[in-house]
C-alpha cells in the first residue's frame, strides 16, 4: 500500500472566472476538457528559451549555406569570412531567435502546480481569489486521455520543471531540436519556483501551428474543486451543482486566523 501511494500524485489547476474564462472553467469539470497551450503563446517569454555555443551557431550557419549554395564545407566556410566575422552579433541573434521560434512551434503544454494554497497564484491565475482551483489525481505521473488521431497515445506524461538561474546551452552535441525541446521546456528561470509546476506536454500535434488544442481526459481524475475566498456568489451556486451531480468534492479556501497563509475549508 505504501509503494501504491508513492505513484499517486495531487496536482492543481488554477483557474479565472469571468468574461471568456468562465465557460472554458467550467468545461474542465463538465465536459472533461484541458486546453493545451501553444509554448510560444506563455505568458513567460523566456519559457522555453535557450542559448547557443559558438559552435553550433558557427556550424547551423555553415550547413545552411552548404544546402542553399549547394558548395562544400571549406567553401561555405571561405564564402562566410569577414561577412561571418563583422555581423556575427546579428547573424547570431536572428538565427538564435529562428531556431528557439521553431522549435516553440512544436509543443503544446497545459500547466498544473503541486500546490493548491500560494496567495501568488491565487491572485495571479485564480482572478483575484475570485476563480478556482482544481484538484487533478494522477498516477504513475500519466494524464489519462482520449484517444484521437493527433495525439494517438492514451496518456500524457507528467514531468516536474526545473529551475535555474541559468538558460540552457545548445551546444553541438545536441543533434535536433527534438531532444532539445525535451530538456528545455521543462526549465525555467529559478524566480518562477514559487508555482511548483508539473506539465504534461503534446509534441508535434498535427495542429501545431494554431494556438493550442483541447484534450479530452477520463473524469475520475478531478478528485475536488477549491472555490477561492472571494468568488462571486453565482459561481459558487453554480459550480456546487455542477460538483455535486457528478459527485466531486467541494471545498473553499479561508483566510487563516494568522500570518500569510490560505486554509481550506470543506463543504458539506
Amino acid at each position: 500500500m505504501e509503494e501504491k501511494n508513492k505513484r499517486i500524485k495531487k496536482l492543481y489547476k488554477y483557474r479565472p472566472l469571468g468574461c471568456r474564462a468562465t465557460k472554458h472553467t467550467f468545461s474542465i469539470i463538465e465536459s472533461n476538457e484541458l486546453w493545451f497551450e501553444n509554448v510560444a503563446s506563455l505568458n513567460d517569454p523566456f519559457d522555453t528559451s535557450f542559448s547557443y555555443s559558438e559552435g553550433f551557431l558557427f556550424n547551423t550557419i555553415i550547413k545552411k549555406r552548404m544546402d542553399t549554395l549547394n558548395i562544400s564545407k571549406e567553401e561555405a566556410e571561405k564564402s562566410l569570412g569577414e561577412e561571418l566575422l563583422g555581423t556575427t552579433d546579428n547573424l547570431y541573434l536572428d538565427l538564435s531567435r529562428w531556431l528557439e521560434k521553431r522549435a516553440k512551434l512544436q509543443a503544446q503544454v497545459c500547466c498544473m502546480s503541486k500546490n493548491y494554497d500560494c496567495i501568488v497564484m491565487w491572485s495571479h491565475y485564480a482572478s483575484s481569489h475570485t476563480g478556482v482551483v482544481i484538484e487533478f489525481t494522477i498516477q504513475d505521473m500519466k494524464l489519462p486521455i482520449e484517444y484521437d488521431d493527433d495525439i494517438r497515445s492514451e496518456y500524457l506524461k507528467c514531468k516536474k520543471v526545473d529551475y535555474s538561474e541559468d538558460m540552457l546551452l545548445v551546444t553541438e552535441n545536441i543533434i535536433n531540436l527534438e531532444e532539445y525541446l525535451d530538456r528545455a521546456i521543462y526549465t525555467k528561470y529559478i524566480h518562477w519556483e514559487y508555482e511548483g509546476e508539473y506539465r504534461f506536454i503534446l509534441f508535434k500535434p498535427q495542429d501545431y501551428f494554431k494556438k493550442g488544442k483541447l484534450v479530452k481526459f477520463e473524469p475520475a481524475i478531478i478528485t475536488k474543486v477549491l472555490l477561492g475566498k472571494d468568488i462571486k456568489p453565482y459561481h459558487e451556486d453554480h459550480l456546487r451543482k455542477i460538483c455535486k451531480a457528478k459527485d466531486i468534492p467541494i471545498a473553499k479556501m479561508i483566510r487563516a486566523d494568522k500570518g500569510y497563509r490560505l486554509e481550506m475549508e470543506e463543504i458539506a
